[in-house]
């Protein structure tokens, strides 16, 4: 009898510091937000006027370089704290409601978002979707944000291919919607592989990545009960699976 009355106040305990221990990361994590939301309000009055002073400034001007610097500076930094928002926003899993739709409407809905982006570079983009494709119950901002995250980081290691071409594949596999982006740029070193779902780790050159967003997407599709898989190599390009259950999967 004394043993289990012990037992029971040692479960107590735990659980009173566990709660304890919750309360005190669900606090941190609304002033970490709250100081990032008033950073990026900050920065982007910072950048208004700095594109003000920019756009007043002749290009034989010495200060020019100065003010497109702290132009890029600053656009850096509204970055990394966008993606410190959204990273936080996908730990409490967010208030949007799930409902079904077609990955191909997501997709082509990114697309024509970096359209001026996809044109001014030269990049071709090759579409191969089924007459039907199954919908997949998911929040579709959340699902938006990790194609939209990956056709980004494709164009991105496309700046400096001969070869610019974005294959985006959707077909059924079982229970799953398998998505497959694969573009034919710079490719990632095989030492760097294991690593890039790792928050805060970029493969890019330092100040042109914040290392959140593979790590976002990550917690996403895990979210929705997928996989995201990678493979890539140093001068073939990368290829993302993405598996989503299907909606008569995940009834």
């Amino acid at each position: 009898m004394f043993q289990e009355k012990e037992q029971h106040n040692g479960d107590l305990k735990e659980s009173q510091v566990k709660r304890i221990q919750s309360e005190k990361v669900a606090a941190s994590d609304i002033m970490v937000a709250s100081l990032a939301h008033e950073l990026k309000n900050g920065m982007t009055s910072i950048l208004n006027f700095v594109q003000y002073c920019l756009n007043s400034t002749s290009k034989e001007d010495k200060r020019a370089t100065a003010l497109l610097g702290a132009e890029r500076e600053t656009k850096r930094c509204i970055n990394i704290v966008r993606d410190l928002l959204a990273y936080l926003r996908v730990e409490k899993e967010g208030e949007e409601a799930p409902q079904e739709v077609s990955c191909a409407v997501i997709i082509d809905r990114v697309f024509k978002a970096l359209s001026s982006r996809i044109e001014k570079e030269g990049v071709f983009i090759i579409q191969h979707y089924p007459e039907e494709i199954s919908k997949v119950w998911m929040k579709a901002g959340s699902i938006e944000l990790v194609f939209s995250n990956i056709i980004t980081n494709a164009l991105d290691a496309l700046e400096k291919s001969q070869k610019k071409e974005i294959h985006v594949d959707i077909q059924r596999e079982d229970k799953f919607i398998q998505v497959v982006i694969r573009d034919s740029g710079c490719g990632i070193a095989r030492k760097n592989l294991a690593r890039i779902f790792e928050p805060f780790f970029s493969s890019k050159p330092t100040g042109e990545g914040t290392g959140l967003g593979l790590s976002i997407c990550e917690r996403i599709i895990n979210q929705h009960g997928g996989k995201i898989i990678c493979e890539s190599k140093l001068g073939t390009g990368t290829k993302f699976k993405i598996l989503l259950p299907s909606k008569e999967g995940k009834g």
